[in-house]
């Protein structure tokens, strides 16, 4: 028995739940070598997202092409488990070599790869040049012009805004949960989400609340990373961080009004 059954929230959604279950029925009373894939977040280089299908693959084209990239409810707090599309092919593979008739299989990347609407575009921030320090907060239509004309000038490990420092913490944590099977490496890592304190530290009169945050959440993390604990802390100081970004944008646009 499954601890989270399926639960069909739209005509969509029952209409694949039909098809699962139909496809259950004929694999185990006729035989039939039928799977069940119940995929999270398929991506990969030919996916062709759009805006209510493909969120990573869209965000990445929303943020190389500069068109408006639109959250749909829950401020972007919602979570995708993402999976690349060829460990999806090696999963049908495996059945293909040992079929069971009528099996489910839950795929996904699980923890390490499962990420928030504002969690992914922090991380594509940064790579776009707007999350480690090394550009100011900027409109997504600016930056594909602004790369062409970026030389390397900044110190890239000592970020200047809140994206940036959201976007190390999540490194700094992804980095973490590689290590669980490992506590004395993973001790080391947690005394060390550098990115984060140097930013701290640029910001130290205004930022007080959040270096303490992030003591707190170190502390905890020390006791155990999969704790509940934890991970409530953890989504608390990931929503602040994304606040204060938002704060920092609107200072910017003030600014060069």
């Amino acid at each position: 028995v499954e601890a989270r059954p399926m639960v069909q929230i739209s005509r969509f959604g029952a209409s694949k739940t039909a098809a699962d279950v139909m496809a259950q029925e004929y694999g185990r009373y006729f035989g039939l070598k039928i799977g069940i894939f119940r995929g999270g977040c398929l991506t990969g280089p030919q996916h062709s997202g759009v805006e209510l299908h493909g969120f990573l693959s869209y965000l990445v084209k929303a943020a190389r092409t500069g068109i408006t990239y639109r959250i749909y409810g829950y401020k972007g707090k919602q979570v995708r488990d993402n999976i690349h599309c060829r460990d999806v092919l090696r999963a049908i593979h495996r059945f293909y070599e040992a079929p069971r008739p009528g099996e489910v299989y839950n795929l996904g990347g699980g923890r390490v790869n499962s990420c928030s609407l504002m969690e992914a575009a922090a991380i594509l921030g940064a790579d776009n040049g707007q999350g480690y320090g090394i550009a100011r907060p900027m409109p997504a239509e600016d930056v594909l012009g602004w790369k062409q004309q970026w030389k390397f000038t900044v110190d890239p490990e000592h970020p200047r805004t809140a994206l940036g420092a959201l976007a190390g913490y999540l490194l700094w944590d992804h980095k973490l949960s590689l290590l669980t099977d490992w506590p004395e490496l993973a001790a080391t890592v947690i005394k060390e989400p550098w990115l984060v304190h140097r930013y701290l530290e640029q910001h130290k009169r205004t930022r007080a609340e959040l270096a303490q945050m992030l003591e707190r959440t170190q502390i905890v993390a020390l006791q155990g990373q999969r704790s509940a604990k934890y991970r409530q802390m953890r989504s608390e100081l990931i929503e602040r961080m994304g606040e204060i970004w938002l704060e920092e944008r609107k200072q910017a646009h003030a600014t060069t009004r």
